[in-house]
């Protein structure tokens, strides 16, 4: 079990997106150009959005689920690194805009995460399929 803490709030990371809405409530959440990778990191490690669990290929060599049943995904990991991973801003909203390859379910793609200035994250594949 594993359990995350803001302040005096403490939540159960239930794999829902949840725990993170009650916390970044608080306004303790400090994003900029230096956290919103590890959060989103974090954030895709911690929640299970099933059917499809995502997360952020930031480094291959250090992926979790490496006996995946796909045999492409070995050969795709060792195509990505860090450096393809390319923050911007939204200067409208704040938002940040994260390009780069996710893990959907097993399968290496690319994507575009969007993590607004309240902590909300949604995903998307770059090229639905």
């Amino acid at each position: 079990m594993e359990y995350m803490k803001s302040g005096d709030s403490i939540v159960y990371l239930d794999g829902s997106t949840e725990p993170f809405d009650i916390l970044n409530a608080d306004d303790r959440l400090i994003l900029n150009d230096k956290t919103v990778i590890e959060y989103l990191e974090f954030f895709c490690f911690a929640v299970n959005q099933r059917p499809h669990n995502i997360l952020l290929l930031k480094n291959p060599d250090q992926m979790p689920y490496q006996d995946t049943i796909y045999l492409d995904f070995h050969f795709d990991k060792n195509n990505y690194t860090e450096k393809d991973i390319k923050l911007t801003r939204d200067t409208a909203s704040g938002a940040y805009i994260i390009n780069a390859p996710f893990v959907f379910a097993g399968k290496i793609d690319l994507g575009i995460a969007r993590i607004e200035t309240n902590g909300h994250i949604s995903i998307e594949r770059e090229n639905p399929r």
